[in-house]
């Protein structure tokens, strides 16, 4: 029934019926709508009702020059679990990285500043006027670049690397690769690892040695950086990347692998095979690639037992990294 109220109500405003007869199409769509049936979700339903109007119209090849471009994120897709998360959490962990931002900010605005950053798949969200969306786009891209200035080398994913450091691009969703054949001989489609807001989790296809299990997972960030050398070129704006990556890398295992003490490495910059940076987490029994080592010219390890050593634990990685 809803999909038929959706047709009427888009098939109306085509010929340009009554303001009054289109709303109250739209208001029944809002009750008939499982979104809208739950407690205090009446706003953002109304914006589902709204984006599944323009999808039927669209489908049908009815004119929707009313519609504009964008989509609100919605249950279920990436882009809501990372706003989400970025309201709710990363506001207070990382406030720099949402400049204009705070707890008090809407959804929207959130989503808005992801979009602007290229990250989870986020398009330009609805219900916001062009004045401020320029504003939010601004703020989010200086952000995502935070550090350049001081010779940050992170940027777009150059070409003509290894096939091995694409697929680390790809396995990442970074946006520079999303459109190149799949690199990864284990394919780069659902299932192959763990999305989280800044970050991707994967298993290496080698094994920890001493350990049992013997599974090394690799967490790489969204955003391009070449290797640690290259990420410590940021200066302090490393830190909150390299917390990032141990917290994600560590949830991650703790979940999918085992309640354990971790080894959290980078492999040393000049001796990486891969060209595109990515942290080592595997059991704190095991070694692995000849990690961990005193010597930090192979690779930079910390032992991490809790999450709540994060942020101690970032800053001795970014000591030892070369």
């Amino acid at each position: 029934m809803c999909t038929a109220l959706l047709l009427a109500c888009t098939a109306a405003a085509a010929v340009g019926a009554d303001v009054q007869a289109i709303d109250a199409e739209i208001e029944e769509v809002l009750q008939l709508s499982d979104e809208c049936s739950q407690k205090g979700s009446q706003g953002h339903c109304a914006l589902f009702a709204l984006q599944r109007l323009a999808s039927e119209a669209k489908s049908f090849g009815i004119p929707t020059s009313e519609f504009t471009d964008c989509h609100t994120a919605l249950r279920g897709e990436e882009c809501y679990a990372a706003t989400t998360w970025a309201k709710h959490d990363g506001i207070f962990a990382h406030p720099e990285w949402y400049p204009g931002l705070s707890r008090a900010s809407s959804f929207e605005e959130f989503q808005a500043t992801l979009n602007a950053r290229g990250l989870s798949g986020c398009q330009v969200p609805c219900g916001m006027d062009a004045a401020t969306q320029n504003n939010m786009s601004s703020k989010g891209s200086n952000a995502s670049n935070e550090g350049l200035s001081n010779g940050c080398s992170t940027g777009v994913f150059p070409g003509g690397l290894s096939r091995s450091s694409l697929c680390f691009c790809q396995l990442a969703q970074n946006p520079e690769c999303a459109k190149q054949p799949c690199a990864c001989p284990q394919g780069c489609g659902a299932g192959i690892g763990w999305k989280n807001a800044e970050s991707v989790t994967f298993k290496n296809r080698a094994r920890a040695q001493g350990c049992n299990p013997s599974t090394v997972l690799l967490t790489a960030p969204r955003a391009y950086f070449g290797t640690p050398a290259d990420l410590k070129s940021c200066g302090q704006a490393a830190l909150p990347i390299i917390e990032t990556l141990l917290r994600d890398s560590w949830n991650m295992y703790q979940t999918h692998v085992g309640n354990r003490s971790l080894h959290q490495c980078f492999h040393g910059s000049h001796i990486a095979s891969v060209q595109y940076l990515h942290m080592q987490s595997f059991c704190s029994s095991a070694s692995f690639h000849a990690m961990p080592n005193a010597n930090h010219y192979v690779g930079s390890c910390v032992k991490m037992l809790a999450l709540s050593e994060v942020p101690s634990l970032a800053k001795q990685l970014y000591n030892m990294m070369q």
